[in-house]
């Protein structure tokens, strides 16, 4: 079987504000797109049998979504609110200038709203997506931007939050935490939905084959400077699945920085695709790592700062 370079969801940018990647996780988590969803939802490209392409995932928090809850139901009735438009947290999402040399935004147009998702293979440890983590703790507004390129592979995109108060972001955050430290194992069939994996990106598999999954997640605080708090999540995602007596497997990496500046939240990702075996294509070697992304948080936090001062 053939393999696709870099998953359809790379070239696109995480589509769910799952869209809040992986954390939001992203993200386009865990997306290969994910996180660069190129906001076009993830989904894999119909092949024949005998030549598909391997390893797209439609999970993936991060991704950006299209809106499924209001900013109007967000928030439970007693709440002390403060809804911003979303244009606001549209303004704080980073333009091309706000990236580092070698970083392409897309042309996508912003996504807002929210597309909750629980389960296996979604968000991180299982535990829900960002927006699922976010409406817990009644988050009024969601924005994600545009998927970026970024050297060595690379893709992703950038989300803002809006809470009706601090301690609610700060709840964010905290539960973010204590959902991304975990290694479980868990099998999801193929498919092209959320919560399985398109390794073969043949329809006719959809549903019959599964695909063994073993996550690993973990965080620790970035060493940043003018933020109120912050937190980086590193998720890893090896596939295995045996195909006509073929072993394929896979690999997938998110990385996010979450940053919050008093109620808002900013959460950056950066996803990839490598390392699979099975296919016809060499494996690729080139993986993501924190140390990807830190240095654009920078520019992207100059931004975001500046469009929420004072809110």
């Amino acid at each position: 079987m053939a393999r696709r370079t870099r998953p359809i969801a790379a070239v696109a940018a995480c589509v769910v504000v799952a869209p809040l990647l992986a954390i939001a996780l992203a993200s386009c988590g865990r997306s290969p797109s994910t996180t660069s969803t190129s906001v076009d939802e993830t989904s894999s490209t119909e092949s024949a049998s005998g030549s598909t392409t391997s390893a797209v995932v439609t999970s993936s928090e991060p991704q950006p979504s299209d809106t499924g809850v209001s900013a109007s139901t967000a928030a439970p009735a007693g709440t002390p609110t403060s809804v911003e438009s979303s244009d606001l947290l549209v303004a704080a999402l980073p333009r091309q200038a706000d990236l580092p040399e070698g970083w392409t935004l897309g042309a996508q147009q912003p996504k807002t709203g929210f597309q909750p998702a629980s389960g296996p293979f979604i968000g991180s440890c299982s535990g829900g997506n960002a927006d699922a983590r976010a409406l817990e703790h009644h988050a009024f507004g969601a924005a994600s931007g545009a998927a970026y390129d970024a050297p060595r592979g690379a893709w992703g995109y950038v989300s803002i939050i809006g809470f009706p108060t601090v301690d609610d972001a700060r709840g964010y955050v905290d539960l973010t935490r204590d959902l991304a430290e975990c290694t479980q194992q868990f099998t999801v069939e193929e498919g092209a939905s959320s919560g399985t994996y398109d390794g073969f990106a043949d329809g006719a598999l959809d549903g019959k084959q599964e695909w063994s999954v073993t996550e690993t997640v973990t965080n620790s605080v970035p060493d940043v400077s003018g933020t109120d708090e912050a937190l980086a999540v590193v998720l890893r995602d090896v596939l295995t699945s045996t195909l006509d007596g073929t072993t394929y497997s896979a690999q997938l990496d998110d990385v996010s920085v979450l940053e919050r500046y008093g109620r808002f939240v900013l959460v950056a990702n950066l996803s990839s695709y490598c390392c699979d075996n099975g296919y016809r294509q060499p494996a690729g070697s080139e993986f993501v790592t924190l140390a990807d992304l830190l240095p654009a948080m920078d520019a992207i936090r100059a931004h975001a700062r500046s469009a929420l001062a004072g809110r």
